[in-house]
């Protein structure tokens, strides 16, 4: 776990996935694009005006709503302290933390409230537009929009790697992307999931992704590219491709392995000659309603068929660390493993992922920041395609409605409805 800890008022860009990122000393430094505004401007004021809209009432949603929860705890705390023997120590030591949580969230609203109205913006020039419907039926089962997830634990690591190697890497899964560099190198990210309640059921996901822009739009908010993902539900394969377009492999023996400072995840909990990755467990951080963006492509087969998709992803946290420098370990299959990401569920065989990886340079290459989510919730908006830039889209301005979307759960709403599917049993080995 020896690491050099961040406080999320610094890490914070580096979750949201709202631009391109430079690790300096330990410091996560964001970049913009130089000529957003000159794209909004010409764009016209309408979809600018409802964008500024949304900034302005997500922060006052946000400050309201982070402002009175953490009332709530200091409220709970006192009186917890008050019964306790060692009551003063107790909420000296629960008053600083969660004081400083609370600073720290509440120096990152403007940029969470940015990025939302961002999405707005890019939702209303969407072509063709937001669906109303609210709900989907996948084979035979209704699955209300936005999808939640009410409890997971969730870990990731991020590695700077080659930008050419990373293009090359990312152009075997699709073309629509190009990857953010900064001085030569992209992002890479390994994450992994484990989703113990959701309107999915239970499932377990590991993946691979890089940090892009769509080659249509290169203005366009970034947000990540999943090269590769794994999961141990048939269901979520059906339901997350139906939805938004994601392309999800089955593996059916991702047993992670939880210990007291640590957790592995493999691609198959059988197999030592598949992809695995070990992370670090730690943290007492919070983070609330922060918006990670993902981009799949169109595989309907329709008139739309190849154009880039959005798809939003509302996650808050506690039990949360970060850090620079943590003690991550990667395992990579030699490439003819049965059972890794290249093999399960594919005719014909697809491009060895850990082949892939190792020549970005791991396992031997050391992540630049790594973090874990204790206690994880969150929900998914439905998808909305990724416009052009404003100067090729001139010919819709005047026939394209302001998007549609549908409505969406309260933020902070707890994935559990009378619906849900229950919590299952774990068959994952139990922390030492």
């Amino acid at each position: 776990m020896t690491g050099r800890r961040l406080h999320h008022f610094v890490i914070a860009p580096y979750l949201l996935y709202t631009a391109p990122l430079h690790c300096q000393e330990g410091f996560i430094v964001m970049t913009f694009t130089p000529d957003l505004a000159s794209l909004l401007s010409s764009d016209g004021m309408g979809p600018v005006g409802q964008a500024y809209t949304t900034f302005v009432s997500d922060s006052w949603r946000r400050y309201s709503d982070i402002g009175s929860r953490y009332v709530g705890r200091a409220v709970v705390t006192a009186l917890e302290a008050m019964l306790s023997r060692d009551g003063g120590e107790d909420l000296m030591r629960h008053g600083f933390r969660n004081g400083m949580n609370y600073m720290i969230e509440m120096a990152s609203i403007p940029t969470y409230a940015f990025a939302d109205a961002a999405t707005q913006y890019e939702r209303e020039r969407a072509v063709p537009r937001p669906s109303r419907d609210n709900v989907r039926i996948i084979d035979g089962k209704p699955i209300m929009l936005p999808v939640r997830f009410g409890a997971a634990r969730q870990g990731w690591a991020a590695y700077y790697v080659d930008a050419a190697r990373a293009q090359a890497a990312l152009d075997h899964y699709g073309k629509e992307f190009q990857v953010c560099q900064l001085n030569g190198l992209a992002t890479l990210v390994i994450y992994v999931v484990d989703f113990l309640q959701t309107d999915l059921g239970p499932y377990r996901e590991l993946g691979v992704e890089f940090w892009v822009r769509p080659k249509a739009n290169p203005a366009a908010m970034p947000g990540t590219v999943v090269a590769r993902m794994s999961v141990d539900s048939h269901w979520s394969v059906k339901a997350a491709g139906d939805i938004w377009n994601f392309e999800k492999l089955f593996a059916p023996r991702m047993d992670p392995a939880y210990h007291r400072h640590s957790a592995q995840f493999p691609v198959d909990a059988q197999d030592d000659n598949t992809l695995a990755i070990t992370l670090p467990r730690f943290g007492s951080h919070s983070s609330t309603d922060v918006p990670i963006r993902y981009f799949t492509t169109d595989r309907s087969g329709g008139p739309h068929h190849g154009q880039p998709l959005c798809t939003v992803f509302h996650r808050s946290t506690h039990g949360e660390g970060i850090q620079y420098g943590g003690d991550v370990q990667v395992r990579l299959g030699d490439g003819t493993g049965k059972n890794c990401f290249c093999a399960i569920d594919t005719k014909p065989r697809r491009v060895c992922t850990c082949d892939a990886l190792r020549e970005l340079g791991l396992p031997r290459l050391k992540a630049v920041a790594n973090g874990w989510a204790e206690h994880m919730t969150g929900h998914v908006d439905p998808s909305f395609a990724v416009a052009p830039p404003p100067e090729h889209s001139h010919g819709h301005a005047a026939t394209i409605s302001p998007a549609e979307t549908p409505p969406e759960t309260p933020r902070g709403t707890s994935a559990a409805t009378p619906t849900s599917p229950s919590r299952r049993t774990r068959t994952g080995r139990r922390p030492a």
